[in-house]
């Protein structure tokens, strides 16, 4: 994609006319902005009709139901749902890491294939999010085989999904059967399932629409953090001085229960940004919108009908604004104010590490970044200059919240890892609780080696394929020497 960048500019114009109307792919930090916040009234979004277009066995309304999916949003970004959730994560998590280390421990020389040891994980998870804790206990243990051959055939010539959502239509159609039978047994659960009866779903469209709406948000919520979550532990088993900081920052969590605990883990949520920069297919490879009316980007018409598919990664891999852009550095996006060590002061930039006395607070000990190298810096809030690890007086130079250059780089479209704006991902909190949970839960527990010959390389517009050949090596209960 960056070859295709330099050598015919932001915009490039597929013609595959008549099979697909004209598509504009767009790069850059204007186009980041324009699809994202300046043309966004006159754009609408398009994953509902390419998911009627896959074999899953869902049949997906067309039309958005906007006054649906506020109420949604409003689920997946209350705390109060956030925290219901998080005892189950961390439950399903403990199985995971006690079978990892039963099944790939000392005596064991097989690896661990993550992408596919964490399918269990993400997907008992997610169903109960969207479907509520009753439909998981009933249907994970039927379901979970179907979808985990489907991972572990990633890859392959003729993999399909059609046998998972096949079998997940049917399971669904049977629980809305067995809702709308017994209504008074879901009174107050929290569930994209029971909203969607709640609010009368089933009257606006039939139950194969339904089915469908609730198979496409399984659909995006399950990939993503797998992926994530999957790079996080491969970066971080690959990387000791990385490993320690997550260590450090996770066995000072009070509880991991509390999403209130969870959002000042600083240096575990930077590295979820930092993988998903590098490693996520939404947003990072593709946004695609679908113009409402005839629109004009930097002086180039586009008609109306036309498919908008912006490329984030553009600026993501871009060494102008992250180099050593394809370098795994959680420090690079720690975020000003999280309070590291009770409240140290840090000041960052998207492209520089943090502060010496920061590193020093979150473990790593000698403000050297072990990925980058050098000491750490800090970015002058209302200049954007660089200045010394520390000022002559010693003391790191601070930025307040809303000066921060992270917030900058969000402000200017160059961090876009979770989407922005009206359109940013409504499930972030929820991603970031069961990311934070599972790594709480396996990292002060496990050791782990990644190959000798290092990580695969992640050179693919589809992110699972790479992310399928991570493998965990060695593995054994982790020795606490404190």
């Amino acid at each position: 994609m960056l070859a295709v960048r330099e050598a015919h500019g932001d915009v490039v114009r597929i013609n595959l006319w008549p099979v697909l109307p004209p598509i504009y792919l767009m790069m850059g930090k204007e186009a980041n902005r324009g699809v994202l916040s300046e043309l966004d009234q006159s754009l609408e979004q398009v994953l509902q009709d390419l998911i009627n277009l896959l074999p899953v066995s869902a049949n997906i309304p067309s039309e958005v139901d906007v006054e649906l999916q506020k109420k949604v949003a409003s689920l997946f970004q209350s705390v109060a749902t956030v925290n219901e959730r998080l005892p189950s994560f961390i439950m399903i998590a403990e199985r995971i890491r006690d079978s990892w280390l039963e099944n790939h421990g000392e005596t064991q020389q097989r690896p661990l294939n993550v992408f596919f040891e964490l399918s269990e994980f993400v997907l008992r998870a997610d169903l109960e999010i969207l479907y509520g804790p009753t439909f998981c206990a009933k249907y994970a243990d039927r379901i979970l085989p179907e979808f985990q051959r489907w991972v572990g055939e990633l890859g392959q010539l003729g993999a399909t999904p059609v046998g998972f959502f096949t079998q997940l239509g049917e399971l669904l159609r049977e629980a809305l059967r067995e809702r709308q039978k017994h209504p008074e047994r879901y009174v107050g659960e929290r569930s994209v399932m029971q909203i969607y009866l709640q609010e009368g779903a089933l009257d606006a469209h039939d139950e194969a629409g339904v089915v469908g709406l609730l198979t496409m948000t399984l659909m995006a919520a399950v990939f993503n953090t797998q992926v994530s979550l999957a790079w996080i532990l491969a970066h971080l088993y690959a990387e000791p001085e990385l490993l320690a900081t997550a260590r450090t920052e996770l066995r000072r969590c009070a509880d991991l229960a509390q999403y209130s605990n969870l959002v000042q883990l600083s240096f575990v949520n930077s590295c979820i940004d930092e993988a998903v920069r590098l490693h996520t297919m939404l947003p990072g490879n593709t946004v695609l919108r679908r113009a409402t009316q005839e629109l004009v980007f930097d002086g180039l018409p586009i008609p109306k009908g036309s498919l908008l598919w912006l490329y984030p990664n553009a600026v993501h891999r871009d060494e102008t604004y992250f180099p050593r852009a394809a370098s795994f550095c959680p420090y690079r996006l720690l975020k000003e104010g999280w309070g590291l060590n009770g409240g140290v002061s840090l000041s960052m930039d998207g492209c520089l590490e943090p502060v010496a006395a920061a590193c020093n607070a979150a473990g790593a000990g000698s403000g050297m970044c072990p990925v980058l190298g050098g000491m750490a810096g800090a970015v002058v809030a209302d200049g954007g200059s660089f200045i010394p690890a520390a000022s002559p007086a010693g003391a790191p130079v601070a930025a307040t919240e809303a000066q921060s250059p992270l917030r900058r780089m969000s402000d200017e479209y160059e961090l876009v890892t979770f989407g922005h704006g009206t359109k940013r991902c409504i499930g972030e909190k929820m991603a970031r609780a069961m990311i934070c949970a599972f790594l709480g839960t396996v990292l002060p527990a496990v050791d782990a080696k990644v190959a000798a010959t290092g990580l695969p390389k992640d050179d693919n517009l589809f992110d699972l394929i790479p992310a399928s050949k991570l493998e965990l090596h060695d593995l054994r209960p982790h020795r606490n020497d404190r």
